[in-house]
């Protein structure tokens, strides 16, 4: 799959249970995964069909994204996982910036992002890419610094300083670091 590009799918869904069901909603993990349900009203031993659109705009790698899918006859939604391995176009530097603007802005960047600090900014705008924030603790702060501030080349992670055209002030970013460094 080429970075850039739009990919549409249908998703049939088969219905096991012993009773009808109809899909309520759909709420996908991110602005970029449209999911439209084609045949919501499923008997039982039918199937369903959620038709699903993926722009791969700034993305390149390995790239997850899940819809959750509420029913009638769950409390709990099932999670349809959806992974692609994005390569890049060849058409020039693939934008990762393209998280920072439109439909991608509501889940990586959030709301009133300024007034954010720390623990509290990571949840908002590093959390959904990278959950496991432990992980980043060995990094020195030049290294994390650097990652954070300038993006790193050939994958979906952008430069979020100002200055690279992001929406972190430099507070911010040592804000992000100080909290790195601590946790255990």
């Amino acid at each position: 799959l080429e970075e850039g590009r739009l990919l549409s799918f249908d998703i049939p869904l088969k219905n096991t249970t012993t009773k009808p069901l109809n899909i309520i909603s759909l709420e996908p993990s991110c602005g970029c995964v449209n999911a439209v349900v084609i045949n919501g009203s499923i008997g039982r031993g039918d199937t369903g069909i959620i038709r699903v659109t993926i722009d791969t705009t700034g993305k390149i790698g390995k790239v997850m994204k899940t819809i959750e899918v509420v029913t009638d006859i769950s409390a709990t939604p099932f999670v349809l996982k959806l992974r692609a391995l994005v390569k890049h176009s060849g058409n020039g530097v693939a934008n990762a910036g393209a998280i920072f603007h439109g439909d991608c802005r509501k889940c990586h960047v959030g709301t009133d992002i300024k007034s954010k600090q720390g623990e509290i900014l990571y949840n908002a705008v590093c959390f959904m890419c990278h959950k496991n924030y432990s992980t980043y603790k060995h990094l020195s702060k030049e290294s994390l610094e650097k990652s954070i501030s300038d993006g790193i080349t050939n994958t979906s992670m952008p430069g979020f300083a100002e200055t690279n055209g992001g929406p972190l002030s430099p507070e911010q970013i040592s804000s992000l670091i100080d909290f790195l460094k601590k946790q255990k």
